[in-house]
């Protein structure tokens, strides 16, 4: 047990049961708790202490780690530590031993490395692993596809020339490019950039509808800068969301996207190329580089889904938490200190005993969606709510998507202002006739002026 415990004083852990020995079995057991990224080194070093064997490290530069997943590479290094008297034992990847015979080990691999039976070879980021695997697997070759870190593994017989041969003969099968060797679609500084440092590990793939594929790494830094300019000042300097921002600019954030904002949409097609969202997200995740503003991206995204949700509501002073919406119930903001309530009357968030029903200030306009009071400051009477939907200050009538209202203000010759809102919001001359008449035509706006 103390051996157990001076381990787990290096990682913070803590002992809380402990089972009594069973000597016909000998063993017994212990329950630790450790935060989960400290789990495998734990064991390590508790396999060490209790049993007084110890992990060899074998350098990256004398045996890449991606090569220990291979069982031709582990036995040849068996048959090498076994040349040289060297007393380690293959465990699960690991070769471990006392502690004088795996110092000797250390020592032994820099003085006289081993020779494996196979070498890597580093797939050009450009190139179409798809079709290599493809490949691969049609001619029975003895080469191995190491996707995670995209490498070639091949017997050591192989010389590097035919290995080139055979990524440039069956890694380009399928691409098609245009004339400066990138999709027009896609800008030059995204897909190709000179600094070979900056691409992706792995290449994202783009679809064409005339059934070709084309595998282009990113530039992790020019996508970075990208979204960092999408999202704006809705994440700060450590990669937090800013809440109250984020809602206020809902139609900054679109879906991450590379194409060029000449493509043509055909009815009968779509837009091409299609590049999958998913594919260019883990991409973009996996990099120290792109890591952060990428998270915080689809953290925003998810975020606004939620708010937008229609089965949450939130306090306009604590927008960060959210709440289940329950009908015909008051609600209280989430935060003791709060006094917000979401009113069962007037269906609004405001001060608790503080209700005006269903008042609502001349030349305003509630949306017919969320009830959300909204006064435009801008010309154009397409409202996009915060609630995701939208709908015509002119009428008050709703709609899913911004297209259809611009269709409706173009059919129904509603693109001015409307009379209530030129009288009352703008302050302009408007006759008792002209109100009247807006009012009698749009009897739902009326019901809202106040007796």
């Amino acid at each position: 047990m103390k051996k157990v415990q001076s381990v787990l004083e290096h990682f913070n852990g803590v002992i809380f049961k402990v089972s009594k020995y069973n000597r016909d079995f000998e063993n017994g057991s212990v329950t630790v708790t450790v935060p989960k990224e400290f789990l495998e080194p734990l064991i390590a070093m508790l396999r060490n202490k209790i049993s007084n064997k110890f992990i060899l490290k074998i350098p990256e530069e004398i045996v890449p780690s991606y090569l220990l997943n291979y069982r031709e590479v582990l036995n040849s290094l068996s048959k090498y530590f076994e040349s040289k008297k060297i007393n380690l034992i293959n465990d699960d990847y690991d070769f471990c031993g006392f502690l004088e015979d795996v110092e000797r080990a250390e020592k032994v691999l820099f003085e006289d490395p081993p020779k494996l039976p196979v070498y890597s070879v580093k797939i050009p980021p450009d190139c179409n692993i798809k079709s290599l695997e493809i490949a691969i697997k049609a001619q029975n070759s003895f080469y191995q596809l190491d996707k995670r870190f995209n490498f070639l593994i091949v017997p050591i017989e192989e010389d590097q020339e035919t290995v080139n041969t055979f990524i440039d003969r069956f890694g380009t099968r399928g691409i098609f490019v245009g004339k400066r060797g990138v999709p027009e679609c896609f800008g030059d500084d995204v897909l190709m950039h000179n600094d070979p440092t900056l691409h992706s590990n792995e290449s994202v793939n783009i679809y064409f509808p005339e059934k070709y594929i084309v595998s282009r790494p990113i530039c992790l830094r020019c996508a970075k800068e990208s979204i960092a300019y999408n999202l704006g000042k809705i994440i700060d300097l450590k990669g937090n969301i800013n809440i109250p921002r984020a809602l206020t600019n809902v139609d900054h954030i679109g879906i991450y996207s590379f194409y060029d904002f000449r493509n043509k949409y055909d009815q009968s097609q779509g837009i091409w190329p299609i590049t999958p969202l998913g594919h260019l997200i883990w991409i973009l995740l996996s990099s120290p580089i792109s890591k952060r503003e990428t998270k915080a991206y689809i953290t925003a995204l998810a975020s606004l889904a939620f708010h937008k949700c229609p089965i949450f509501t939130y306090c306009p002073n604590h927008p960060e938490k959210l709440i289940f919406k329950q009908k015909f119930t008051e609600m209280h903001c989430l935060k003791k200190t709060c006094n917000m309530i979401l009113c069962v009357h007037c269906g609004q968030w405001h001060p608790e005993g503080k209700c005006e029903g269903n008042d609502i200030p001349l030349g305003c306009r509630q949306c017919p969606f969320c009830d959300t009071i909204v006064e435009k400051i801008k010309l154009c009477n397409h409202i996009s709510c915060s609630c995701g939907k939208h709908f015509c200050y002119y009428c008050g009538k709703g709609f899913d998507e911004g297209g259809d209202v611009y269709r409706h203000m173009d059919s129904a010759k509603h693109n001015d202002d409307p009379p209530d809102y030129q009288k009352f919001v703008q302050h302009k001359s408007v006759s008792d006739e002209t109100l009247g008449k807006f009012y009698n035509e749009f009897p739902d706006i009326r019901k809202f002026i106040k007796h």
